[in-house]
């Protein structure tokens, strides 16, 4: 008021309108009052933490009182410092570590969390008015709850340490167990090529040596004439010549300088055109340009040449055949090994007289991990194919396969 005396010639010195405005008569001028007009907060009033119970036990000297390990239950008393619309203040808080944002509280002046891990935490606390002015700072308390001795740092680095020693072990005696077993392997694999390579030994140079040794018991005197004698040198020669041949084929087998697809299939070529010029037929190849570096075991090698060296004997002693072509066929999925001959031919649904040598050659083509094909007819030759896959597990695929063939 522009100033504080009222005067006036009837009492009372003021009067009421119907709007509800209060006049007043004042020595320098009239003043008035609207009563529903009430004064507004200019500033938020200031926030103050009044107590802090952890376990119902009473926090003094900001957080002295010890405090047992674990989880608590943890409760903030706080209030407002104002007694303008005491009833209508405003509160937040925010437990930092805990709660992630602030909590409105509305006018109630209590927090309470009951299950509170071990750590560090901040509780902060500010009050506002009801038109939404809050205060900037506000109050804080912290606080240090203790961890039990497991949730601590060094018991969980202990426990790292523990964990990784006993990786470390784990692996050096599973790293151990596969060495033991992979020598086992091994041992045992060359147990299985040694009792291959003797019973090879047996069943060839065992069988012409008997042979030969037979053949010698007989004296040249007990013969009746002499061309009985020369047809027992011949036999004698025979038998040495595929005593030999059997010697070599499992030297090469053995020797692992020979453990490739180009390999294999330079001996075999060699062996076809040796073994069919001597009996009269003649040996046709188409091969590849360019054999690809495959990998092969002793054992698949063995097998392979085996199964393709049957098929030869058999179209000497049973196709009366003139020609034989070897093929070697290869693409990304397969190697095809093809003997082909124009001979007499016969029907494979019937049981020939060389039906075992069939049987064998299977398996053989069974135990090198591919399959075998028998097409055949009366009259009409035979082509006998040995089909592997081209796998990991057989063969490491080349970057590139050139498939290109060449008479």
């Amino acid at each position: 008021m522009k100033a504080i005396e009222c005067n006036g010639g009837a009492q009372p010195a003021g009067c009421v309108t119907h709007a509800g405005e209060l006049w007043l008569p004042t020595t320098r001028g009239v003043a008035y009052l609207r009563p529903d007009d009430t004064a507004r907060a200019v500033s938020p009033p200031l926030s103050r933490i009044e107590a802090v119970k952890v376990n119902q036990r009473d926090l003094q000297s900001a957080g002295k009182v010890p405090l047992r390990a674990g989880h608590h239950r943890v409760e903030f008393y706080f209030t407002a410092m104002t007694f303008q619309r005491a009833g209508k203040i405003q509160f937040r808080y925010q437990l930092e570590n805990l709660d992630p944002g602030w909590i409105d509280a509305g006018p109630r002046r209590m927090a309470e969390y009951p299950n509170v891990p071990a750590g560090a935490y901040r509780f902060r606390v500010q009050a506002g008015t009801p038109e939404g002015l809050w205060e900037e700072t506000g109050s804080s308390f912290a606080l240090m709850l203790p961890a039990r001795f497991y949730e601590t740092t060094w018991f969980l680095v202990f426990c790292g340490a523990v964990l990784v020693a006993a990786a470390a072990g784990v692996y050096r005696f599973r790293m151990r167990f596969l060495r033991q077993i992979h020598q086992l392997e091994q041992e045992h694999a060359v147990d299985l090529e040694r009792a291959r390579i003797a019973k090879d030994m047996h069943d060839e140079l065992g069988t012409n040596l008997m042979q030969i040794s037979l053949l010698c018991a007989r004296t040249p005197g007990q013969a009746q004439n002499p061309d009985e004698l020369q047809r027992r040198f011949e036999d004698i020669t025979a038998t040495v010549r595929e005593a030999f041949r059997s010697l070599s084929v499992i030297v090469w087998a053995v020797s692992p300088q020979h453990d490739k697809l180009e390999s294999l299939v330079n001996y075999i070529c060699k062996f076809a055109e040796n073994y069919l010029r001597l009996a009269g037929i003649r040996c046709r190849l188409d091969l590849p340009e360019n054999v690809p570096p495959f990998a092969l075991s002793f054992a698949r090698r063995q097998q392979l040449f085996l199964l393709i060296k049957e098929g030869l004997t058999n179209i000497v002693k049973h196709a009366h055949a003139s020609e034989v072509w070897f093929r070697l066929t290869l693409s990304a999925e397969e190697i095809v090994f093809c003997v082909q001959d124009n001979g007499c031919g016969f029907n494979t649904a019937l049981k020939s007289e060389f039906g075992n040598g069939l049987s064998n050659m299977r398996r053989r083509a069974d135990e090198a991990g591919g399959r075998l094909e028998i097409h055949s007819a009366p009259g009409q030759g035979t082509t006998l194919r040995a089909r592997l896959p081209v796998s990991p597990d057989i063969f490491p695929p080349p970057d590139n396969i050139n498939g290109k063939a060449k008479g």
